[in-house]
């Protein structure tokens, strides 16, 4: 207000900006506490560029910047991801000698493509500040340490791999599987070719990966079954390249999970049914692609239904069908609906069912809210009435671990996670340990010839 009615020079106008809201800032922050200082001086960012005025809006960046610099990192080993993860006891790899293959893992490089379209101003907050800019949702469903915002590449999943941190013995990772990860097609007329761009990335990154060739043996793209018979241009390039599936979510939940729980904006319960889905969905058939989904509990029965009405193709149920133990839901309560709606999708013999995703905070857990990693022994009890169950239904030639990194690192390291996946099979012979760690997955996604 008082830099559109003086009259002065405009860099007198800025010196009044700044004095004015810094002094506001400084009451507030005497007040309440840093972190609202930097809410505030946000909120005056963007109240200046909505009324367009130039003097307020470089007053109030200016403002933002010292806040940020001036408090940068308080408290942020809370909230830092890999830190916690340093914290955790020490573990060496179980049956080293075991060959494994983890096919499901993400890679993104925040730098160049927002996940979640996250503006430059939100990951600088993130990075400095105890602030996590991530809608409720969001980080009540991927974890309050958020793995989205970090870089993920070929470095840092290589470091999981390798146990780096703790120098020392690691799993014998023969190869991987990259699967989607949110990728954004820059121009919205090409939507229907962004697996194109989305192969090229991750093929780079194995490419990039000098010292170890295990990355990225195949890939798996987003591909938007609803476009229908649009995808079949981009289908037929991917077969060209050597890919052998996509992935489409059907993840939804019902009204009184959505406000607590993200699921893609444009899911409906009915997804699988609509027409153009069903007419995506056949082309896969056509060209003998794989179908990685990522869904709730709640959506099994549709995967059901495309698994019952195109037995051609082999569906992927990722994540064991991610249970649900986030409110109004509990672990305890869902548990038994899940066991009987996966049970019944495991009749159907072209389905796959990828033991993975246990980590994530919309099984109800409660790893990642630790002050320290759980050890692979701890994992192993939470997740062995789920895995068993999987195990007992699709039985081992239908199964696959997986790592799910880096969205379940929230729950522990990667040396851990595959300790806990041995210490639940510990039991079982030889020839089944191999099938759900390796033959499953080398099969499922066609990698001979490729390892």
């Amino acid at each position: 207000t008082l830099s559109f009615t003086m009259t002065i020079p405009p860099i007198a106008k800025r010196l009044v900006c700044m004095a004015v809201l810094g002094a506001l800032l400084k009451i507030i922050e005497k007040k309440y506490n840093k972190g609202r200082s930097v809410s505030w001086a946000l909120c005056c960012t963007t109240l200046a560029v909505l009324i367009g005025n130039g003097e307020a809006v470089e007053a109030s960046l200016f403002l933002l910047t010292w806040i940020i610099t001036r408090h940068g990192r308080r408290n942020s080993d809370k909230r830092d991801l890999q830190k916690w993860i340093e914290t955790a006891e020490t573990e060496t790899a179980l049956e080293p000698d075991q060959r494994m293959i983890d096919p499901h893992h993400h890679l993104w490089d925040t730098q160049v493509d927002h996940k979640f379209d996250l503006p430059k101003i939100a990951k600088i907050i993130f990075q400095h500040t105890d602030l996590n800019p991530l809608p409720f949702s969001l980080k009540n469903t991927f974890g309050f340490r958020s793995a989205l915002i970090p870089t993920y590449l070929h470095r840092e999943i290589l470091s999981d791999i390798h146990n780096t941190p703790n120098g020392k013995s690691h799993h014998k990772i023969c190869g991987t599987v990259y699967i989607e990860s949110g990728w954004h097609q820059k121009d919205p007329d090409c939507t229907s070719l962004g697996p194109v761009g989305e192969v090229q990335f991750a093929l780079k990154q194995a490419s990039l990966s000098t010292k170890s060739r295990v990355l990225c043996k195949a890939v798996i793209p987003h591909m938007d079954l609803s476009r229908g018979a649009e995808i079949e241009p981009a289908l037929r390039y991917l077969k060209s390249v050597g890919v052998t599936g996509i992935r489409d979510s059907l993840a939804w939940v019902p009204k009184e999970a959505s406000g607590n729980i993200h699921f893609p904006a444009n899911n409906t319960e009915f997804r699988a049914r609509e027409e153009s889905f069903r007419e995506g969905f056949k082309l896969l058939a056509k060209y003998g692609f794989s179908y990685d989904s990522w869904i709730f509990q709640f959506n099994i029965k549709m995967l059901a239904e495309l698994a019952a009405e195109f037995p051609d193709v082999v569906i992927v149920c990722d994540h064991v069908g991610s249970p649900v133990g986030l409110p109004p839901y509990t672990a305890e309560g869902n548990f038994e609906i899940w066991k009987a709606d996966i049970a019944k999708l495991a009749k159907f013999s072209n389905v796959r069912c990828k033991l993975s995703g246990l980590g994530m905070r919309t099984a109800g857990l409660k790893h990642d809210e630790k002050p320290v990693p759980p050890t692979s022994v701890e994992l192993a009890k939470s997740w062995r009435p789920y895995i068993t169950h999987c195990i007992a239904v699709f039985g081992p030639s239908r199964c696959m671990f997986a790592s799910n990194f880096p969205v379940d690192k929230i729950s522990g390291s990667y040396t851990a996670f595959f300790n806990a996946f041995k210490l639940i099979v510990k039991d079982r012979t030889t020839e089944e340990k191999d099938l759900m760690f390796y033959r499953v997955a080398y099969d499922t996604y066609k990698l001979e010839g490729k390892m």
